[in-house]
């Protein structure tokens, strides 16, 4: 029940700097961060590897392909253990978790 939260449970938005790039090659991803990419050639995403397990780690990636380029997500573990697909132009929602072992990813095309 949500009236049975303290009072001052839920805040008001904190802003989350986003992180606009073009960019290809290697982008070495922050944890808990938003990145905003206009992908300009192959991509790879490194994360992050020194985590502490008892906190929780997302990290959001908005990509924009207007050419179909690779695009190597860093990770082998996928939600519903699927890779997801960059064969089409538009635009990528590329959610990154971490689930105390390993980062998972999933992805959208959102247009």
């Amino acid at each position: 029940m949500l009236n049975s939260y303290p009072k001052n449970f839920i805040n008001d938005s904190i802003p989350i700097p986003v992180n606009v790039l073009s960019t290809s090659g290697t982008v070495s991803l922050k944890d808990n961060s938003v990145y905003r990419i206009t992908q300009t050639a192959a991509i790879t995403f490194s994360l992050p590897t020194s985590l502490n397990n008892s906190l929780f780690h997302q990290i959001l990636v908005q990509l924009n392909l207007s050419t179909v380029y690779t695009v190597s997500l860093g990770t082998s573990k996928y939600f519903g253990s699927s890779v997801p697909s960059f064969s089409e132009i538009g635009m990528y929602d590329i959610v990154f978790e971490h689930n105390g072992s390993n980062w998972v990813a999933g992805s959208i095309k959102v247009s």
